[in-house]
């Protein structure tokens, strides 16, 4: 089940176990500027939180954590369920982490765009 929070804090808490994949290195409370605050809740309790931008029929996922550490694809799919009963028909989420790219692909998300960077200071 997704809701609002009922929990400002204890979202934040959640939301502090991303800040470590954070693609723009935002802190937690970055992260839920200007968001929807949503608890995951299986078997009755809170296992997770997430930060989500809705701008017209578009969400951003800007943050997501929990006791596993991150979304399972179960607690995913509660999300979009959620988020269409919103109005909105497009999600997306930004990631630095390969292996999330592919399992995303396999649930239907596509690249729209792509940064790259190289360390300069590196000389490489």
């Amino acid at each position: 089940m997704i809701r609002d929070t009922t929990d400002r804090s204890a979202a934040l808490d959640y939301l502090r176990r991303a800040e470590r994949h954070s693609v723009d290195n935002a802190t937690a409370e970055e992260m839920a500027d200007g968001c929807h605050l949503l608890d995951v809740i299986e078997h009755g309790r809170i296992v997770g939180a997430l930060a989500v931008q809705i701008v017209g029929q578009r969400a951003t996922i800007t943050g997501a954590g929990g006791d596993q550490g991150e979304c399972t694809y179960e607690e995913l799919s509660m999300v979009e369920d959620a988020l269409v009963r919103r109005g909105v028909t497009h999600l997306l989420l930004k990631t630095k982490r390969p292996g999330l790219v592919r399992q995303m692909a396999r649930r239907g998300y596509g690249i729209t765009e792509c940064t790259m960077e190289k360390d300069l200071d590196r000389g490489q």
